[in-house]
């Protein structure tokens, strides 16, 4: 993904930030929030993608901070564990003094088929 950002010219907007480095195990809550707010502090983009496990189960958080929102997707449906949840209000909402609002958007199919190749092929060409 980080190529396609790059190759559409839109590498100042988004920036990913590295899984390792805001885990609990091995580092500090002062760490996790150091890292993340020297990274954004330092790159100023628009919208942070940050993958986070939790045990074996992978998360992605969109992050606005210009917004103060964060954009949490969880496949099993979970909510953001309340120790995540306030060091990212010490980092985003501390620069502008609000509450961090986190969305949890809902998505439900229908089909646990494949979409179609061709259906594919022509969302790709749009």
């Amino acid at each position: 993904m980080d190529t396609i950002v790059v190759d559409q010219g839109r590498s100042s907007t988004y920036e990913f930030v590295e899984p390792q480095t805001i885990q609990p195990s091995g580092n500090t809550l002062e760490n996790r929030q150091h890292y993340l707010q020297t990274w954004m502090d330092e790159s100023k983009r628009d919208v942070y993608l940050v993958p986070y496990i939790d045990g074996s189960h992978w998360q992605l958080m969109v992050i606005i901070p210009k917004q103060c929102k964060i954009i949490w997707f969880c496949s099993l449906h979970k909510k953001m564990k309340n120790d995540l949840r306030t060091m990212l209000q010490g980092v985003i909402g501390k620069s502008r003094s609000q509450l961090v609002q986190i969305l949890y958007p809902k998505v439900r199919f229908k089909s646990t088929s494949p979409i179609p190749e061709d259906t594919i092929r022509q969302i790709r060409q749009e």
